[in-house]
């Protein structure tokens, strides 16, 4: 009996092994073929992605080219009526072989003059109303604000003849004479403007005699050369100013002029001083 025992417990245990090696065989080749597939889906789903990307591209431009069709249709109409309506018009004058026919015409066309002339009325009258609801508009007038532009911006040098400067050699600058022109703007206040003047030397220090500075609410200092408080009735407006110089701070090379407006730079440009 106890080798009978021993042969069917050493059977179980190799029956128990084998089917722990199917087991952990058929689970290993389970886990690749799972791997295979989520491979092979995720492949698919990359070309489905794809495939959805150039369907989204090809809509988007047929739909493009739908609005650029429909567009090109109801311009030709447009122009098919205007011609027919000119066509039409033609029909209404008769010939100016007598003096009768030459005064119908006449008329004819003065009616159509009048008719363009009430429409154009109507057109002007209508741009005036949005234009004053524009003005009206608190947020359109601060953006109007800062689009306050400086133009033709020029500087040069100048030598001042005077018994203060007789010592500074004869090629000494004393003044820089800069000149702009504020591009007109019917969104932008009528009123005076102070523009502001800053003129910085090769070093990048800005030249100011008084030292002046400007500060707003929230501590941010723009120092600057000059100032200047010029009107300004919504067109193009020149304007010209003289920059006295430090004598300290003037030396040859590139300067860099800059021009400020309620806190924003509007326009700049270099003058060069050999």
């Amino acid at each position: 009996m106890p080798i009978n025992k021993n042969i069917i417990y050493t059977a179980a245990l190799v029956v128990t092994v084998l089917s722990a090696a199917i087991f952990v065989a058929k689970n290993q080749q389970l886990n690749k073929e799972k791997e295979a597939l989520e491979k092979h889906y995720s492949v698919e789903k990359a070309i489905l992605e794809t495939q959805l990307d150039e369907i989204l591209v090809k809509y988007d431009d047929l739909k493009l080219e739908h609005e650029l069709v429909k567009e090109e249709k109801e311009a030709l109409i447009q122009n098919v009526n205007k011609t027919n309506a000119k066509e039409n018009t033609k029909l209404r004058f008769v010939s100016e072989k007598t003096t009768g026919g030459k005064i119908y015409n006449l008329k004819i066309r003065n009616e159509e003059l009048e008719k363009e002339i009430a429409e154009i009325e109507t057109q002007i009258i209508s741009n005036k109303n949005k234009i004053a609801e524009l003005k009206n508009d608190p947020l359109v007038e601060k953006v109007a604000i800062k689009e306050l532009k400086a133009v033709n911006i020029n500087a040069r040098g100048v030598r001042v003849m005077s018994d203060l400067y007789k010592q500074d050699k004869p090629n000494k600058i004393q003044e820089i004479r800069v000149c702009f022109t504020l591009e007109g703007n019917e969104f932008v206040g009528k009123g005076h403007k102070k523009i502001y003047i800053q003129i910085v030397n090769p070093y990048n220090q800005v030249v100011s005699i008084d030292r002046e500075k400007i500060e707003d609410e929230e501590g941010n200092v723009i120092k600057y050369s000059s100032k200047v408080n010029t009107p300004y009735n919504q067109k193009d407006t020149d304007v010209c100013a003289y920059v006295d110089l430090e004598k300290n701070r003037t030396v040859k090379g590139t300067y860099q002029v800059n021009l400020f407006y309620d806190f924003k730079k509007i326009g700049s440009t270099n003058y060069h001083y050999n």
